[in-house]
Parts: structure tokens; sequence; C-alpha cells
């Protein structure tokens, strides 16, 4: 019985671990629904910009946003700068995410349409954000 119990208890304490996990990612609708508020539309273009700083997991947040049409993230968690574009946005933000990771000290990469990037000078992180608005508005004027 004791083989029994001690898989018990791994299987126990591994549904324990993975609930936590879940309750991290689990982000407030408030938090979303905040920062849509807060979003800044660009001019001549129906795309509407966020960018701020939040203490959930900022991929979580991004994505929730950009199921709805018409959105560019940035979002810093504290950890990482994530930018996203919804579908159907036309901007590659790959080039946007090295430019902010240098800021930060770090890097950044990703897919066209999700990028994250960081490195060690948070401190610059309202400088990364002025700079994301910045080269987002550039990359949406061409």
């Amino acid at each position: 019985t004791t083989v029994t119990s001690l898989i018990d208890a791994c299987v126990h304490l591994f549904n324990e671990w993975k609930n936590a996990q879940k309750q991290k990612k689990m982000v407030s609708t408030d938090i979303i629904e905040q920062l849509i508020q807060d979003a800044s539309q660009i001019p001549g273009t129906n795309i509407r910009m966020i960018s701020g700083i939040c203490d959930s997991d900022a991929i979580t947040i991004a994505g929730a946003i950009i199921k709805e049409p018409g959105f560019i993230v940035h979002i810093y968690d504290g950890k990482k700068l994530v930018s996203a574009a919804s579908d159907n946005v036309d901007i590659d933000l790959r080039p946007l995410a090295s430019e902010l990771g240098k800021i930060l000290g770090g890097s950044g990469g990703g897919k066209p349409k999700l990028t994250q990037c960081g490195g060690p000078n948070k401190d610059k992180i309202h400088e990364a954000l002025k700079a994301a608005k910045e080269l987002t508005l550039q990359k949406i004027k061409k």
C-alpha cells in the first residue's frame, strides 16, 4: 500500500500544481476591459492600440484582447514585454521586438503577430513602451 499512497501523493501534488498554474493564467476580465477602455485609436485607421503594465501573464492578456479585430497590444508583466496584433491588422511585430528588447538590454522575437522581448533594464520599461507606440504608428502609417 505504500506504493499506491506515494503515487496518490504525487498525483495529488501534480493536480494541486496544475490548478495553481491555471489560477495564475486566469486573468480578470476587469483588467482586460480597463485596458480596452484605455486604448487609443490610431488616426486614420480603425485600429486601436493598447500599451501598459499589468501584473498578470502578458501573453494571456494580449491573447484575450486580440481575439477582437482591430487591436495592437504592447503589455509588460514585470518579466516580459509582449506585443500582439489582431488577425485583421496588417503588421509584422518582429522588428519591433528586437528594437524594444535592445532598450531593455536584452532581445526579442516571435511570430509576426505575437512577439515578446525583455532584458535586465526593467527601469527602462516606460521608454520601451513609448518606443513601442512610436514604432507601431510608423509601421501602420506606411
